[in-house]
């Protein structure tokens, strides 16, 4: 499952966003004690981080599994900034299901 975890990454041609462009699919194939999925909003004027986090949250933990599956990371965070009360509380109550 991780060699088709780490290529399903590679075809989709993800890339990190924080302007260096470093492939994921690369970080997928390192080995890591912890995985962290930065949900948290850089720019005052955007929204993507917890509008997704809103609506798609089932999805970003899995993800996240998916990463700490691919790394061997024992353990994930969801980095959320701590006044987005209702974006935590969405992501809590699907950790809770």
């Amino acid at each position: 499952m991780l060699e088709n975890i780490v290529n399903a990454v590679r075809q989709a041609g993800v890339i990190g966003a924080g302007g260096g462009g470093f492939p994921t699919h690369i970080k997928l194939q390192a080995k890591a004690d912890t995985v962290i999925a930065n949900g948290s909003e850089c720019e005052p004027l955007l929204a993507t981080d917890k509008t997704f986090l809103k609506q798609k949250a089932r999805l970003v933990v899995e993800g996240l599994h998916l990463a700490m599956e691919a790394t061997g990371a024992k353990q994930g965070f969801i980095a959320i900034k701590g006044h987005n009360k209702d974006v935590v509380d969405g992501v809590e109550s699907c950790l809770e299901q």
